[in-house]
């Protein structure tokens, strides 16, 4: 998103995206590619419950916030594995 090397230098502004964008190329994106968007990649009945509920919504931050987000609580197959 920021387009900037672990070094700081500033890379291509132009290849760079927007949050949503990033989270669903992890997610639905991820699930379509390996034909599993019927029970992977976003939350629906009957769906695969593996997520993580964030103290911050990624997408109302400024790029340089996004690495700030702490998560709170990690679920996988609907059970909650890790609490804050």
């Amino acid at each position: 998103m920021t387009r900037r090397t672990e070094a700081g230098q500033a890379l291509d502004p132009r290849e760079a995206i927007a949050a949503l964008d990033a989270i669903e190329m992890y997610t639905l994106a991820g699930a379509r590619a390996s034909l599993e968007a019927d029970s992977k990649g976003s939350i629906g009945v009957g769906k695969l419950a593996d997520l993580v509920l964030l103290d911050r919504d990624p997408a109302r931050l400024a790029p340089e916030e996004i690495s700030t987000v702490k998560v709170l609580r990690t679920i996988v197959g609907g059970r909650v594995v890790w609490e804050a």
